[in-house]
Order: C-alpha cells, then structure tokens, then sequence
C-alpha cells in the first residue's frame, strides 16, 4: 500500500514514534504509568548495574554548562570505536543527526526504502526534500533488490538505509551495503546507514561499514545508546563520517544539545563491555521464543528479525482495533499500518523478558478470539 505518512491526532503514534505512553492513556482512557509496553523497542535487561548511581554521583555538575561538543566523551569513543574524533558528531539523540544531516548536507532528492523509520522522511521534509521511494513487499520480507537500491542511489543525492531496519529487523548483506556504498561514491550521493540495532547483533560490528568510513566519503553512520542501553529519557547518540561533513553538520547543531548527564552517561556505559553480549544472548533467546509463540496463534505472520521486536500481520483485525484491544489487557503495541509500505493489520512488538512476552501472547489471543 503506497501511502504517504500523515499521522492523525486520534492514533497513539501522533508523534511518529513508539514509546508514547501519555498519549495511549489519553486515547484508550488508561493510566498510562500502568501500561506495559511493547511499542518502543528497548533491552529488556535495562540500564547496566551502576549506572544510576553514577548519574546521582554527576548531579551536582548540573549547576554548570555541558561541554559544547563532548570533548571527553567524544575521545573516549573515539578510541572505544578506532575512529578519529574529529569523524564523530554526539547528538541528542540519533534522530538529532539525522536531522542535521539533512540539514547540513542540503540533498534536494532523498531516497527512502519502505517501510523504514518514520524520522528519515520527517527530516527531509522538513528540509523541503523531494522524496524518491522504493517500497518493498512482504514477498521479499521487505528489502530492496540491490538492482532497485542502485537505481534509486542513481536518481538521488541523499539515501537512508536501516541497518537494521525498522521495523522489520531485518538487514541486506554486507555485500550487498559495500555495492551501495561504492555506488553511492561514484554518483556523489550521501548514504546514511542506521545502525541504531546494530548492537544486538553479535556479528554486528562484522556487518557495519563504521570501519569503512575513510573508504567512502560520501558514508554516514548513524549509532544510538537507547534502544541496547535502555536510555531513552537520556537522549544520547551519534554520528560518523569525514571530517568534511562531520564540520559542516557541526556548524548546524545547537549549543547544548547534549546535557551534561547524558554525556556522563555515554562515557560510564563505554566501560559496561559484558553487558552487550549478555543483552545480545537474552534478547535473541527471548526473541525466539516469542516468534514460535505468536507464529502458533491463528492469524498471526511473524517476519524474520534479528533485532529486539517483530514485525506482525494480523488478519480479521485492523491495527487500531487490536491496539485497542490490547491496552485494555494493560499492554501497548506499536501500530504499523501508517508505515508507507505497510497496510492495515501490521503491528510491531518488542521483545522482553519471558514473563511479560507470556503476558502478551496471551493477552493476543484473547483479543483475537473475540473476532472468531
């Protein structure tokens, strides 16, 4: 279904995104701190063990100004990643990078792979970008054919790629990303990898081109703390390309942008080396087993996914109903029919522990009984 993105007031994801639980408690008439959610895609382990005490420990430090550009925690990833800090932008957030790409970098025909996360075509129409998109089919579980994806980095100046993506969690090969970075090169279009999931892969750093940033010049990667450190009110992330460009996306960035806890944040969570592997171990064990449970329910299409939450086609069922049906079992999903791409019936859930995944396959298959 090619549709464009427009968002009503009346849906839960008014604002684009998962994770908002004041407006699910205002449309569904819940409490919204009751509400246990599955439409932001976050670790389910939670922060690492020590963090919160080093964030009251840098409380005081919040009487003065943070460091403009991050110098400490700019270094330190730096020599965490083996990339030059001067190819690295900290941001709030990643969303913020990916808006001062845009910004900074000034394409006037963006490429959009559908369905994709909703913020790259918010920032480039912001930006008054042409949208060029390529929408995908549940046939070929919703990724580009490298032939299609050479053609439409042919056709624009700017393309953004999830890698994973959102929100299907799914990836191209390597091969397939390097052929689309050399083409990207030869045609002078920027391409912009989103490796906000990376991290929960164990051969993730295998596939990510941050290694291969001085290969390709016209290369951006785009990396968040949130989703593996559970961090989201924090707002914490970053960008990696040349220098060239890291500058002119600077020039565009506003004073501050990063405060003072979350940069404290950033530097303590360098050191938290276990806990990647123990998170990537829990959520692909957990994610494993939620997938073979909603797979038994009538209806019910789970799409492959390496990530921490599953892409859903339910059938007899449209998203909004069954979003509905759901928060009044006190769980929240993430409705996916306004995804361009995506039609009535898809949703998308995030994986957590295996108590609270019961929770949801039961809940799911009240809610789909109903219709039978």
């Amino acid at each position: 279904m090619k549709q464009e993105w427009g968002l009503s007031m009346a849906q839960v994801e008014r604002h684009g995104h998962g994770g908002d639980l004041w407006s699910a408690g205002e449309i569904f008439g819940v409490n919204p701190l009751e509400l246990l959610d599955f439409s932001a895609n976050i670790n389910p382990l939670g922060p690492p063990d020590g963090l919160f005490a080093r964030l009251v420990q840098a409380l005081p430090d919040i009487t003065r100004y943070p460091d403009p550009t991050c110098r400490t925690y700019r270094r330190k990833l730096s020599g965490h990643l083996g990339v030059a800090a001067e190819q690295l932008l900290i941001g709030n957030g990643a969303a913020e990078c990916l808006q001062l790409a845009v910004t900074a970098l000034s394409p006037k025909r963006v490429g959009l792979v559908y369905p994709s996360f909703s913020e790259y075509e918010s920032a480039a129409r912001k930006a008054g970008c042409e949208i060029l998109p390529l929408y995908t089919s549940a046939e070929q579980d919703f990724l580009p054919e490298l032939d299609q994806l050479l053609a439409l980095i042919g056709r624009s100046d700017m393309v953004f790629l999830g890698h994973p993506n959102n929100p299907t969690g799914n990836h191209l090969p390597l091969a397939a990303l390097l052929e689309a970075a050399r083409a990207c090169s030869e045609h002078k279009t920027y391409l912009c990898v989103d490796e906000a999931f990376i991290d929960f892969l164990p051969d993730g750093e295998e596939l990510s081109l941050l290694s291969r940033l001085n290969d390709f010049p016209y290369l951006l990667v785009f990396r968040s703390l949130t989703k593996m450190y559970a961090v989201p009110g924090l707002r914490l992330g970053y960008a990696a390309a040349a220098e060239s460009v890291i500058t002119r996306m600077a020039e565009k960035q506003i004073p501050w942008s990063v405060n003072h806890l979350a940069q404290v944040a950033g530097e303590y969570l360098l050191e938290a080396k276990d806990f990647i592997a123990r998170s990537q171990q829990f959520a692909a064990a957990q994610r494993e087993r939620l997938a073979a449970g909603l797979a038994r329910i009538h209806g019910v299409r789970v799409f492959p996914s390496r990530t921490n939450y599953l892409l859903l086609c339910v059938s007899g069922v449209s998203s909004y109903e069954l979003q509905q049906r759901l928060a009044a079992h006190g769980l929240l999903i993430r409705n996916c029919s306004m995804y361009p791409g995506l039609e009535d019936g898809y949703v998308r859930v995030a994986v957590k522990g295996d108590a609270e995944n019961r929770r949801l396959l039961d809940a799911l298959t009240q809610a789909l009984e109903g219709e039978r």
